[in-house]
């Protein structure tokens, strides 16, 4: 019974049981032994004061004797007052017989924290010390001295608390030495049993258990376990290898079908919403070239197809990930003139922008090749990418796109582009992962910016491909510049120039740079006078305004000044306005060159547009300056002539599918119309139908009315695909023409088409010619 309930009051641990009883045991003997040696100090502390008691009050008796036999009560007050002064008297009092009395009391004060019951305590045990003061056998009076308890309890309290301290400090060491003998003596026996619990469960030890430093007994008991623990791992392993194996086999088998059924409608419901109307708009824009149009429709036409192909080009690249997955993403190298490229870059980066208050700039070096080979397309959207990146992540200042010619090598050059801003810069730690996919540079740009931390990623990826390496050196605060270099190949000068309208020739210019930044200042210093023009600067209107009286007042005129919008003091229309008041009219030529866009020129009323000559959105290249000029001058000589001097030579373009019957299944209206109105240019006679059934039913009614048909896929009532596979059932149209037309670009859209019995594949948008090269090839007709 006693083992019983002693087994309920100790814990369930060996090492815990012999620990508490240690504890018992030691808590027993320490507080036995404090209370013994307590005890023990009060009582001797007791005696020795009483004792001490006794010979303080003969010495005091012996001092004031010669004072009391004379009457000399102030010497015996004094040498009272010194005897009881730093001892454990409260007072010390002589009483004469005849009633008279001297009292000194102490000024030593108790501290008063310590416990009542031990002043209690004192008092009970300690007697006030009488002694009658007789002198030559007269008795002259009563030396009385009354301890004060609370002084003596008070060094029994200090022992008390000293003698406590050390015992509480010798209990701690001591249970702590015997707790950590426990645990490294008797520990093993808990991890063994842990490791017992969780044997043949899959979850436990996967070696064999050591315990160090164990008793003999539970060696033996470890090394039982590891035997059979052995056995046990053995066969658990062999069976939950198997299982994770079918689970891991079933579970990635199952995500990689949902993943590649994810990946291909994704793929392919975005190929066709994204190319539909691109298609119209790349097809719309080629209509409207064909149409007449003054030179500065002409340019924004010409800017917005370009910037329509980028466009395209990018929606490629992102339809088509799976390429950049696979590895399989390859470069397609071409002629490609560097000005071309900084327009139609130019276009795009100016559109970003907006209303933000910064400058983007050019600074093409004068050594850098006017043409190259090299896949421009990727390098385009390498530069878009960086381009708007640090347009995004700049407030004010300046983005600075530059070329510079490293090095040449035969017909080889290194070429380094840079893209710098004075942006909110990247920290240190930050720009070893932004190369990475789906990474910003901090959590909070995602926030605020947007973006899915792509770009980069993919930028880095194309410039690899062309042989350099994407690095960036940034301060955050300051701004970022991230730098390539890559080998080009330099073109021949005539490559990539023969699309070029021949224009009138234009003579060295007297030029005047008003802009009130330093650094684009300095930049279309540098690009004016790589035309061989003589060429002035100004920071601010009341400057520029100077300079052109002076150069009037010498007879020298400016011929041509471009002018900032943006500016301190007088703005560009203020200057503009003042420059046009005191020059004569019609002279010189104004071209405001400014990071504003064109929606904001149509702000302004036709009176202050009217005091410009042309208008050119940051950034520039120096070829743009000059066709600005060039325009310019020509628009001045026909409104004073009637003949434009710089206007293209008309060319005769013959119609290739001149009378080709064609049959256009399309369900998209404005699809409808670029198709149509595109083969109708080439001389194609055009019939349109809605959806498959309408075709069909066409078809069958005049089997010979058609030449070829173009077929859209995804259409209502009957699609592409049931269209043509109906019209390959009848024998008449066994070899009729069937083209696919179609937003679905993907290889697997095209092996659907032929698998449906078409005859070949143009995807949208589509390019004319290869439309035309595909048509005359299945209708047999010989190419122009």
């Amino acid at each position: 019974m006693p083992a019983r309930i002693l087994d309920r009051l100790t814990p369930a641990t060996l090492t815990n049981r012999v620990f508490a009883i240690y504890t018992a045991t030691l808590l027993f003997f320490v507080a036995g032994g404090l209370v013994a040696f307590i005890s023990y100090e009060f009582r001797k502390q007791i005696e020795e004061t009483q004792s001490s008691s006794v010979m303080l009050i003969e010495v005091v008796a012996q001092s004031v004797q010669d004072s009391v036999l004379i009457g000399d009560y102030d010497t015996v007050k004094r040498i009272l007052d010194r005897g009881v002064q730093g001892s454990v008297f409260a007072t010390a009092m002589f009483k004469d017989t005849g009633g008279a009395s001297v009292v000194a009391r102490s000024r030593t004060v108790a501290d008063s924290s310590t416990p009542k019951f031990i002043a209690d305590w004192v008092k009970l045990r300690l007697d006030d010390v009488n002694r009658p003061l007789s002198i030559g056998g007269k008795d002259y009076g009563l030396l009385r001295l009354e301890y004060d308890a609370n002084l003596v309890a008070e060094d029994l309290w200090s022992i008390t608390v000293l003698v406590l301290a050390i015992g509480l400090v010798s209990l701690i060491v001591g249970l702590l030495l015997i707790r950590w003998a426990l645990n490294h003596w008797l520990g093993g026996l808990e991890k063994l049993r842990k490791v017992v619990q969780t044997l043949g469960t899959g979850s436990g030890q996967t070696e064999t258990l050591v315990i160090e430093g164990a008793p003999a007994e539970i060696q033996s008991l470890v090394s039982m376990f590891n035997q059979t623990a052995a056995l046990v791992r053995e066969r658990e392993g062999s069976r939950a290898a198997l299982e994770q194996a079918k689970l891991a086999a079933e579970k990635a088998r199952h995500t990689a079908e949902q993943a590649s059924l994810a990946k291909s409608q994704f793929l392919a419901n975005m190929s066709h919403e994204l190319r539909t109307p691109m298609n119209a708009i790349l097809g719309m824009l080629q209509l409207l070239e064909g149409t007449e149009l003054t030179d500065k429709q002409r340019s924004y036409t010409h800017n917005t197809a370009s910037a329509a192909r980028s466009l395209l080009s990018l929606l490629n690249d992102i339809l088509d990930f799976s390429k950049v997955e696979a590895g399989k993403m390859t470069l397609d190298p071409r002629p490609f003139r560097t000005d071309q490229l900084l327009r139609d870059l130019s276009v795009i980066l100016s559109a970003n922008v907006g209303a933000k208050t910064i400058e983007v700039l050019f600074d093409v070096g004068t050594t850098v090749p006017k043409a190259l080979v090299g896949d421009d397309m990727r390098l385009q959207q390498v530069l878009i990418n960086l381009g708007g990146n640090a347009v995004k992540f700049t407030d004010q200042g300046e983005v600075i796109i530059r070329l510079r010619l490293m090095s040449t090598q035969g017909d080889k050059a290194l070429i380094e582009f840079a893209v710098q801003d004075t942006g909110i810069g990247i920290a240190t730690e930050n720009q070893g992962h932004i190369f990475s996919g789906f990474s910003q540079a901090e959590a909070s740009t995602t926030r605020r910016f947007g973006g899915t931390g792509l770009g980069l990623a993919i930028c880095q990826r194309l410039v690899g491909l062309m042989g350099g390496t994407l690095e960036v050196d940034s301060v955050p605060g300051k701004g970022s510049n991230f730098h390539f270099t890559v080998p080009l190949q330099i073109a021949p000068p005539a490559i990539g120039l023969a699309a070029v309208v021949q224009r009138h020739p234009l003579a060295a210019q007297k030029a005047l740079v008003v802009d009130d930044n330093p650094v684009a200042r300095a930049l279309l210093l540098t690009m004016t006078r790589s035309l061989g023009w003589e060429v002035d600067v100004a920071d601010g209107g009341p400057q520029a305004l100077e300079q052109v009286q002076a150069a009037q007042g010498a007879g020298q005129p400016y011929q041509v000044i471009f002018m900032d919008w943006r500016m301190p003091d007088w703005d560009g229309w203020e200057t503009t306005r003042r420059i046009r008041a005191a020059t004569p009219t019609g002279s010189p030529l104004i071209l405001m060159v400014s990071a504003n866009g064109r929606a904001m020129m149509a702000e302004r009323t036709a009176d202050e547009q009217a005091l410009l000559n042309g208008f050119l959105v940051k950034p520039v290249t120096a070829s743009m300056l000059l066709d600005a000029v060039m325009d310019a001058q020509a628009a001045s000589t026909k409104a004073a002539t009637g003949v434009n001097p710089a206007a293209p030579q008309a060319v005769h373009k013959p119609k290739r599918l001149d009378g080709m019957r064609l049959l256009v299944v399309e369900d998209n209206k404005i699809n409808q119309l670029v198709a149509k109105g595109l083969l109708k240019q080439e001389g194609a006679e055009v019939t349109l139908a809605d959806n498959g059934q309408l075709a069909v039913e066409l078809l069958t009614a005049k089997p010979d009315a058609f030449e070829a048909v173009l077929m859209d896929v995804q259409m209502p009532v009957m699609d592409g695909y049931e269209a043509t596979r109906a019209l390959r059932t009848l024998p008449v149209f066994a070899d009729l023409p069937v083209i696919a037309m179609t937003a679905n670009a993907m290889a697997s859209d095209r092996e659907a088409c032929l698998a449906a019995g078409m005859n070949d594949h143009v995807g949208k948008p589509f390019e004319l010619d290869h439309l035309v090269r595909t048509l005359l090839h299945f209708t047999g007709r010989p190419g122009l």
